[in-house]
């Protein structure tokens, strides 16, 4: 009946919790992972929108540099076009004519060409200096030629030529000092000032002073490197070739002014990167098949199939074409790629409320991570605004506290519950044994009261020894069922909170020999031997009596049931640093060390064989607990399985004792 009960509770038990908590778990797994895919598209649509708005920034910012760039190159001269812009992001900006881009250092208006030097007088001149010097070895004849010829020339190139085939000639002949003052007049010309190849003339002059004027060749260099943005390919060769020549003759330069030819040198090798990257990107051109940008498109405008702009090189330019409103004139632009993008990386937090960076492409990007259309070659990398939850891990974190709070506190109420079941259910078992035990010990006096009651009544024995015998028994089983009667009224009047001690002095030795007499006649019977040792000098105390004597029975009725084969029983009374302490000691079965503290509690009896055939209700230890702690002790337990038990009672005396 017990079992089936406790499957029926059971089953009840899984019904009415873990079922509901199965499902709950079930729909907030579920709502967390919708609230996932709805989150998900959330990001997605928000990465679309941000995409669509940092394309059009970008394209914006390229747009409106072309169009500053197309402006100022309208208005410039030709040979202010050779200058550095004013954007440093700016790395080529080239006429187109003819389906061509012209090189910048092409279209710079200089007099470079071979039909310069062959031109009126001054080319019969330079020839015939030429014929003196080459073919007959007249160098004297060849320089006067050469003065001619100088005195002839009409444009500042010519007279640096004829000037520098002066000075060769007059440092053939030893005059060194007057070679030295012609290329110090040829280093002077402007830079616009070339030969057929574009390199300026100045730089062969440079060459020569290098050994004299180290310091001043390199300021010039320098000032006109940083003033020029499109000197060509042959004339920065041969500037970095002066420059290296210029390296040993200025470290005194360098330790004084902080370097300034590593400044030149760097400068010098950006230069050419860039000139080497035009010519290839012009050769390029062609095939790259952009489409112009005029000054009335939408700069948001979709491209109509052609790219507007195009990422070039490794060292990446943005290459575009934009011209005029009526198309009269294209240009071609290119813009450096890194400072574009750490300038509009910068604004975007403030300009679009992006948290994200724009990088060149890698080859694993997502094609979601690419900028798209125009710009396929780029990549955005995006941070939530609110950090790694904003893409719905506050609702899912939401989710999870509200599933861990309410599993926690239903489980929690599950466990109350289940610990309520169990205990009544214990408590149930426990009153059953506790019923079947008081019945047994009722039925055992009663059953001998009766058998010496009638058999006094028949007056079958005339021997005054038997009929006092028969008397003690009476007596004795009353007072049994009397201490069994007590024991059960004073547990109902202590969970009732009724239970009432009458405090008084009491002296402890009376107490013990009441014990020891009242039981005598039980003990002989069963053949025990109680010794009793009362030491001296031990103070009355301030207790019930009545309480102390039925707490004192209790321990001796408990060691003479559990005391095995054993017959001896020893009563102490001791006084320990301030504590007056009553030892029960029996030689019996013992209990084990882990069920110590279990043996007070109600109706509990420790589980052995030894102890399955001895009746008892399992209230007295739980008695003289509560006894004991009334009066401001405590119960001392010491047992060994096999070897006995002592329980002590420990009351404190007065301080004055």
């Amino acid at each position: 009946m017990v079992l089936r009960t406790q499957r029926r509770l059971i089953a009840l038990f899984f019904a009415a919790v873990l079922l509901p908590c199965a499902l709950l778990v079930l729909l907030t797994v579920r709502g967390m992972r919708q609230e996932r895919e709805l989150a998900g598209k959330r990001v997605q649509e928000e990465a679309a929108r941000i995409m669509v708005q940092v394309r059009q920034a970008l394209r914006t910012r390229l747009e409106g540099i072309a169009s500053r760039e197309l402006n100022a190159h309208t208005v410039r001269t030709a040979v202010a076009r050779n200058r550095s812009t004013t954007d440093s992001s700016v790395r080529l900006v080239a006429d187109i004519a003819g389906g061509r881009a012209v090189p910048p250092w092409d279209a710079t208006g200089g007099t470079g060409r071979a039909s310069t030097w062959s031109a009126g007088d001054f080319g019969h001149t330079v020839r015939d200096a030429e014929s003196e010097e080459f073919g007959r070895g007249n160098l004297e004849q060849a320089a006067a030629l050469y003065r001619e010829a100088v005195t002839a020339a009409r444009r500042g190139e010519q007279a640096g030529y004829a000037r520098l085939a002066l000075a060769r000639v007059l440092t053939r002949l030893g005059r060194t000092h007057e070679a030295a003052a012609q290329y110090a007049l040829v280093f002077a010309l402007d830079f616009d000032a070339t030969d057929a190849h574009r390199v300026p003339l100045a730089l062969y002059a440079a060459t020569r002073l290098a050994d004299r004027t180290p310091a001043s060749v390199l300021n010039r260099l320098s000032g006109e490197v940083a003033r020029r943005c499109c000197l060509a390919p042959e004339a920065l060769y041969m500037l970095r070739h002066v420059v290296d020549t210029l390296a040993p003759r200025t470290s005194r330069a360098r330790s004084r002014d902080g370097d300034p030819y590593a400044s030149l040198r760097r400068l010098v090798d950006e230069r050419i990167r860039t000139a080497e990257h035009t010519v290839a990107l012009l050769a390029e051109l062609p095939e790259l098949g952009l489409r112009p940008i005029r000054r009335t498109d939408a700069p948001t405008a979709a491209p109509p199939g052609l790219p507007r702009w195009i990422v070039h090189g490794r060292e990446p330019w943005f290459v575009g074409v934009t011209a005029t409103a009526g198309g009269t004139a294209s240009v071609l632009v290119a813009v450096d790629v890194e400072r574009v993008l750490a300038a509009i990386n910068r604004t975007l937090p403030s300009d679009l409320g992006v948290n994200g960076t724009i990088r060149l492409a890698l080859p694993g990007d997502a094609p979601d991570r690419l900028l798209g259309p125009d710009f396929a070659s780029l990549g955005l990398d995006l941070q939530p605004a609110g950090g790694p939850i904003a893409d719905g891990g506050i609702a899912r974190l939401s989710y999870l506290g509200i599933l861990i709070v309410v599993l926690g506190v239903t489980l929690f109420g599950a466990y109350l519950i289940w610990f309520d079941v169990r205990r009544e259910l214990r408590m149930a078992d426990l009153r059953s044994q506790f019923v079947a035990s008081v019945s047994h010990e009722l039925k055992t006096p009663l059953t001998a009261i009766r058998m010496f009651g009638e058999s006094l009544a028949l007056d079958r024995f005339q021997n005054p020894a038997t009929r006092r015998e028969y008397i003690d028994t009476i007596v004795n089983e009353t007072e049994r069922l009397t201490r069994l009667l007590d024991n059960v009224l004073d547990l109902s009047k202590i969970e009732r909170g009724q239970k009432q001690y009458r405090l008084k002095p009491t002296a402890l030795s009376d107490v013990i020999e009441r014990c020891a007499h009242m039981l005598q006649y039980p003990l002989a019977q069963r053949g025990f031997c109680l010794t009793v040792t009362v030491a001296e000098a031990v103070p009355p105390v301030t207790a019930d009596e009545d309480a102390l004597e039925q707490a004192v029975l209790n321990l001796l009725t408990n060691a003479m049931k559990y005391s095995g084969d054993s017959r001896d029983i020893d009563l102490r009374l001791r006084r320990v640093n301030g504590e007056a302490i009553i030892d029960v000691q029996d030689r019996g079965v013992g209990i084990p060390a882990a069920l110590t503290s279990r043996v007070i509690e109600k109706f509990y009896r420790v589980p052995s064989a030894d102890n399955a055939g001895i009746p008892g209700t399992g209230l007295g230890l739980t008695l003289v607990e509560h006894i004991v702690a009334a009066h401001g002790g405590h119960l001392a337990i010491e047992s060994a399985p096999g070897r006995g038990s002592t329980f002590s009672i420990h009351l404190p005396l007065e301080p004055s004792q």
